[in-house]
């Protein structure tokens, strides 16, 4: 019955349609909890995504979700497509904002 559940969720969430600017990737560290109560931040790096109107809230509202989730960095997902849209351009020569290292025409 729960993953029944956890199904229609997913599949209501996938139908939303988002505002780019107002989607999220927040990425941080987890702070976790050792043996005899110590805590220290995880290594690894991961992401959450949090719909909100802005950065700020979007921290805010992993912060009440997540606690021990400590962000480093956001970008939106306009953000994000604006990057690959410019990241395509430069690869296709079509932009001379980044350098692209690696091609036969670079070396």
């Amino acid at each position: 019955m729960m993953l029944v559940m956890q199904m229609r969720e997913r599949e209501s969430v996938s139908e939303l349609k988002f505002d780019p600017r107002r989607v999220f990737l927040v990425s941080g560290q987890v702070l976790e909890k050792k043996v005899g109560g110590r805590e220290r931040v995880s290594a690894a790096v991961t992401q959450r995504v949090v719909h909100a109107d802005d950065g700020l809230e979007a921290y805010r509202r992993l912060a009440e979700a997540e606690p021990a989730f400590q962000p480093l960095g956001f970008g939106s997902l306009f953000d994000y497509e604006d990057a690959v849209r410019r990241v395509r351009e430069a690869v296709e020569g079509r932009s001379d904002e980044w350098p692209v290292v690696g091609t036969a025409s670079s070396s």
